[in-house]
């Protein structure tokens, strides 16, 4: 709606919802507090996996671990074996599933993306990247 008549806008402001959003998204905006202390610990315990999990993949030789600040790991293939092959094999012969970013725009050479998961996944993770590429 548009309006120049200030009158009708408060009227009519009065009785919307507190953002123009779903009625999902307004239901968190009126309970997210209750969980503040939860989210931020998540948050900490996800940092903590990261930092363990890219600490370990950057031992790996011919991986590059790219920095990151989300819930997965951007990691460049430096040997002779593409980014194909190595998600191909790791979801052959250990099966697990990483993403192969080579054919994505923008995206110029061999790189994985990998999700942080629990320590006993990443562990198997680092294993099996570890077996292909060194």
């Amino acid at each position: 709606m548009a309006s120049s008549d200030e009158d009708i806008i408060k009227y009519v402001s009065k009785d919307i919802a507190i953002w123009n959003i779903n009625s999902f998204a307004e239901f968190y905006l009126q309970i997210f507090e209750k969980y503040d202390r939860e989210y931020k610990e998540s948050l900490s315990v996800l940092r903590s996996i990261r930092r363990e999990l890219i600490e370990r993949l950057s031992m790996i030789n011919h991986l590059r671990v790219l920095p990151s600040q989300a819930n997965y790991v951007m990691c460049e293939i430096l040997g002779a074996m593409t980014s194909n092959e190595l998600a191909e094999k790791l979801l052959n012969e250990f099966g697990l599933l990483v993403k192969d970013l080579s054919s994505k725009d923008g995206i110029n050479g061999q790189y994985i993306r990998v999700a942080i998961k629990k320590p006993e996944e990443n562990e198997r993770l680092i294993t099996a990247i570890g077996q292909l590429l060194n």
